[in-house]
Formats: C-alpha cells, structure tokens, sequence
C-alpha cells in the first residue's frame, strides 16, 4: 500500500520541481517502457482500438495500431504529471492553454437552476476540465474511485482542493451528489466505466458493454441537466475543450433513454479520438468488467485466464 503513494508523491514532487516539457520526456520513456513490458495492457488497448476502427470500417494495419496504443499509454503518464502540475490556475492562463468551445452550453444549463451533471469519459486529459469551471467562477464536485492506498487518497483530495474541487468518493456517491446538485452545484464523473456490480448493459460502438447508469439516473431523479464535455490534448501540448448541448430530462424522459443520449455523445467523442482513451481492459468483455467491478477495479487483476487484464 506504501508503495502507491511513494509513487504518486515522487510525481508530485517532480512535477512541480521540473519544467513541464522535461516531465513529458520523463513520462514519454516511462510510457514506452511500460508499452514494451506490459503485454496484457498493451493486448488489451490494441484490441480495444481495433473494434473502433472496426466500428469506423476503417483497416487496422498493426503499426498504425501499435502507434495510437503507445499513445494512450504515453496519456496515461501525462495525465498524472498534468495533474500534479496544475494547481488553480488563472483566466489569463487558461486562455493560453485552452482553446474553449460551447461553454454556454454550461451557462445553459446552470440557468435551469437544477444543478448541472458533467460527464465525460477516460479521454484525453479529462481531469483538466475541472480547470476551466473552477477559472469561470464555479466549485464542482467530482466523483472519483478511492485508491486502496489511504495515504494516495489524501494526496490526490488534497490536490483536486488546491483546485477549487470537492471530492465525492464511489460508495457515498449518490448522496453526496443529490446534496451538491439541490444546491445549484456542478457535480462531474465519468461516463465510460460502470464500477458497480450491476449487469446494466447497452449497446456502445455495435457491441454490449456496461456502461454507468448513473449519471442518468441522477439526471432523471433531479431534473439536473447532463452536460457531456471532452478535454483533448493537441499537439502543442495545450489542451481543446469542448462542452456539448446539454441533455435536458422532462417529465416524459426515461432512464435508459437518458442513457442512451449520453453514451451516443461518448461514443462519437471516443470515436473520433480513439488514441486519446484511456482504457487498459477489454472495454467490451461485460464478464471481465464484472469482474474487476467486484474487485474494485484494482490495478494488476490476475484472473488466470488468457483476457484478464488491468483497469487503471
């Protein structure tokens, strides 16, 4: 368990010390030499982007594969140091580092006075969204899943504080999301893994897999409109934020239809994207999710059989 928050602190420590370009190169060698050693991992994302080329009916030629693979492991590092990077960050700021469309759809929404849901799923550098709402105003809360290791838990709590975040955890989430919404808050949580035990399934990209019902379900049980948003990194190292039309339940809206508005959004965005999602299982093996779900989605799951993998 000591060993998860050494990790963590040592990024930390680093990237607040080092330039941040000089953490891309240190991230970029750590990603690569974790793509040439984690043959699950590197299986399961191969065989991930091969559906949605499948999906796109578009030829995976194995380097053009092997390449947006490398890629998503080199966002998982980046993900991390861009966490531990940024703290608040000013206006000033996000204009250098963000191109900014739709964010009034967001204004859109909070004008319902409901509260607001933000889902997103493991894409790009997801966890930058919380920047631009803090920077315009706002204090969202987040639902995130806990660590095993207690002391990781307070490291990452205390960094999302530093930026105007609060924290809900997995297990006291319907609760504390219904008191943030009734209040006009913003809540936000990702829409692409389903870490219950529940066997809810729908159809994503021509194919079943679990994907949460609860951002529907809270939109359903409040009234708060759903609004999806992506965060892409680009090129240069900054960052394209997108907000999309809020999703808007009425007295006539069901809970899978709701669901079914929102997966549609993520699907287009992971489509569109593939080599920026963040995935390390077998996104569409619903036994498998099942599995891990149950576990806790710990890292490193051995399950003895050829398709076990990892979740990060």
């Amino acid at each position: 368990m000591g060993r998860q928050y050494r990790q963590f602190k040592a990024i930390q420590i680093a990237a607040q010390l080092l330039p941040r370009r000089v953490m891309y190169w240190i991230g970029d060698a750590v990603a690569r030499l974790f793509f040439a050693w984690d043959g699950r991992a590197r299986s399961s994302v191969t065989g991930n982007l091969r559906r949605i080329y499948a999906f796109n009916r578009r030829r995976s030629a194995a380097p053009e594969i092997n390449r947006l693979a490398l890629a998503v492991f080199r966002g998982l590092a980046w993900n991390f140091i861009d966490f531990f990077h940024f703290k608040r960050i000013s206006p000033a700021a996000c204009r250098r580092l963000f191109t900014t469309d739709g964010l009034h759809h967001l204004d859109e929404a909070l004008a319902f006075k409901k509260g607001v849901i933000m889902t997103s799923g493991h894409i790009g550098a997801f966890e930058m969204g919380a920047l631009i709402v803090t920077a315009n105003g706002h204090r969202p809360s987040q639902i995130v899943r806990p660590w095993e290791d207690s002391r990781a838990n307070a490291l990452f709590a205390q960094q999302r504080a530093r930026r105007g975040v609060d924290v809900i955890h997995l297990g006291n989430a319907a609760g504390g999301s219904l008191r943030a919404l009734r209040k006009g808050g913003i809540v936000a949580i990702l829409g692409d893994i389903d870490y219950t035990q529940r066997d809810d399934r729908t159809l994503f990209m021509g194919a079943e897999a679990r994907l949460p019902l609860g951002p529907a379900r809270l939109s359903i049980k409040t009234g708060a409109p759903v609004v999806p948003f992506f965060v892409l990194r680009r090129p240069d190292r900054r960052y394209a934020i997108r907000f999309c039309e809020p999703i808007v339940p009425t007295s006539s809206s069901t809970l899978e239809g709701v669901r079914l508005q929102i997966v549609k959004v993520l699907e287009e965005g992971i489509r569109k994207n593939p080599e920026q999602w963040i995935l390390f299982f077998d996104f569409w093996d619903c036994e498998l999710s099942l599995e891990l779900a149950r576990k806790g989605f710990a890292v490193l799951v051995q399950s003895g059989r050829k398709r076990d993998l990892t979740a990060v």
